[in-house]
């Protein structure tokens, strides 16, 4: 098992790693995989592999052929978690903000942090709480995740993800208007 840590704005402790599916994974469910790195406490996510082709840079996501609209941030959520279990790890990728970005990942170690797990759901635990600032929709999701590992082990995790898009203003960008992952924050449960 190859652990990548995953930072960047993305706290994830343990077992939250392993149930990372939240996006909606296209809707319905996600599946990674967690490993604790020993000297500093960080989460690593890891998915199921599946036979989406590597890129030639390994570094950059192939070109996205379906990107991710996801109308509220709970189906982002989902749609995301449902991306990862379907092996579109480009498309789950660039729900996070700024074309992946702010997973504080690249893509390469975001794929590969999804390799030992077989299969992930995403649950949405509580209310949304939405505001706005500066021209732009917060949206704090809370979520509880569960995964399976592929040697068979099962992770329970929760926390929060925040996803954000721009207001309906002239200019904005259709990709603006829909929502993006800006931070996640889960812990082993």
């Amino acid at each position: 098992m190859n652990a990548i840590l995953h930072r960047a704005r993305v706290a994830i402790p343990l077992a939250l790693a392993v149930a990372i599916g939240a996006c909606g994974g296209a809707e319905q469910a996600g599946q990674p995989a967690a490993s604790q790195s020993a000297d500093t406490g960080d989460v690593a996510l890891e998915t199921q592999a599946t036979s989406t082709p590597a890129p030639a840079d390994e570094s950059a996501p192939p070109p996205a052929t379906a990107p991710i609209r996801a109308g509220s941030p709970e189906e982002a959520i989902r749609a995301y978690y449902a991306a990862i279990d379907a092996g579109e790890f480009a498309r789950a990728y660039r729900l996070w903000a700024r074309e992946g970005e702010a997973s504080g990942q690249s893509y390469a170690a975001f794929r590969e942090g999804f390799a030992s797990t077989r299969r992930s759901e995403v649950r949405v635990s509580g209310p949304v709480q939405s505001e706005g600032a500066a021209g732009s929709i917060y949206a704090t999701v809370p979520v509880e995740v569960n995964a399976v590992l592929k040697d068979g082990t099962r992770q329970h995790f929760t926390g929060q993800y925040v996803l954000r898009r721009v207001n309906d203003v002239p200019g904005a960008t259709e990709a603006q208007l829909h929502w993006h992952i800006e931070s996640a924050s889960l812990q082993p449960a």
